[in-house]
């Protein structure tokens, strides 16, 4: 789960596109057509284009100091 930095570790993690006061859905990843190894790079950015980098980053234990997210995923 990604959350703000100012909302500190107690707090839930930032809502999915389809989540609702009854049912909640988190961001999600989906890669297709490929098998092996992969890392996954996460970053905040503007809802339009032109994209550009949000004002608040991501924390959590696989983010770095800027607030980018990197996972390794894969068998």
């Amino acid at each position: 789960r990604f959350r703000y930095p100012c909302e500190g570790p107690s707090h839930g993690g930032l809502p999915g596109q389809f989540s609702t006061s009854k049912s909640k859905s988190y961001p999600s990843v989906q890669v297709n057509n490929y098998q092996g190894p992969c890392r996954i790079v996460v970053t905040l950015v503007t809802k339009d284009e032109p994209y550009m980098l949000h004002a608040h980053s991501l924390t959590g234990k696989n983010a770095n100091e800027e607030g980018v997210v990197t996972v390794q995923v894969g068998p």
